[in-house]
């Protein structure tokens, strides 16, 4: 399996929307894309997830930004606004590879609701508050 890391951040998303100016959206659920399209985007507004680095470097405004959509309209900043300093790569990994990235090891609130991260006895943290987990974040749950 393949996954995009978009500076610190991994995901196996297959496709993503750009709005032609300086929205992107990525989203691991087909969900997603059903919930955006309800809210007026159009099929030709959603891409490969391979185009991504180019379209995000070549195709958009300073204004760019690249939030992951999660079902029921949830939302998570992946680049901020006027970050100049975006790497993307491919990275390969195992299904088996179950590894905490070095930037995960270092959080220490939740990044939905800032509460302090609890951790786990494998490793990865939690909140307790919302329930978000590290693992989630790397590792996407598939439905």
């Amino acid at each position: 399996m393949s996954k995009l890391q978009i500076s610190r951040f991994r995901t196996t998303a297959k496709e993503f929307a750009f709005d032609g100016c300086h929205k992107f959206y990525i989203f691991e659920d087909d969900r997603v894309k059903k919930e955006m399209m309800d809210e007026g985007w159009e099929e030709k507004e959603f891409y490969p997830i391979k185009k991504l680095p180019e379209m995000f470097n070549k195709c958009s405004c300073a204004l760019r930004f690249i939030d992951r959509c999660t079902p029921n309209g949830g939302f998570q900043t992946i680049v901020p606004q006027f970050q100049n300093r975006t790497t993307f790569s491919w990275v390969n990994c195992s299904k088996k590879d179950k590894s905490i990235p070095a930037a995960m090891k270092k959080m220490t609130h939740c990044t939905k609701c800032a509460c302090e991260l609890v951790s786990r006895r494998d490793g990865w943290k939690f909140c307790i508050r919302c329930g978000w987990t590290q693992h989630e974040e790397v590792f996407p749950k598939k439905e």
